[in-house]
């Protein structure tokens, strides 16, 4: 199965940071934070000006806004503040995984007023 990478991207102090992130691991860090290790989630060891140019960030830059953090550290603020570059079919993806759960929470708390029995997922 081919990795699917997004791209990280945070701005701070008037610089640009970026990281490659694995999607499918990436993913599963938002629905299990606790599960998976921003290690797995993280492509290579570099932080980028422009990962697309492979620029990487210069040391002082880094140091200057993230201070003497290790690297999973700041790749770990960098994924919790900054915005991740999707492609349509992964924020549709998303977009559907977040209607199937709200869909389920429904069908699971609500009752039919009428007939006074549980709504199904295709009712709702």
């Amino acid at each position: 199965m081919k990795v699917k990478e997004v791209i990280a991207r945070y701005k701070k102090g008037g610089k640009k940071f970026e990281i490659l992130l694995n999607w499918n691991k990436y993913n599963e860090y938002l629905k299990h934070p606790g599960r998976v290790d921003i290690s797995e989630v993280v492509i290579g060891n570099s932080i980028f000006e422009d990962v697309r140019k492979a620029l990487r960030s210069k040391e002082k830059d880094i140091k200057e806004v993230f201070g003497e953090k290790q690297f999973y550290e700041i790749c770990k603020e960098i994924i919790e503040k900054g915005e991740i570059q999707l492609t349509e079919d992964q924020r549709k993806q998303l977009k559907e995984e977040k209607l199937r759960k709200i869909i389920h929470f429904i069908s699971a708390h609500a009752i039919d007023a009428q007939t006074s029995l549980p709504l199904t997922p295709t009712r709702v």
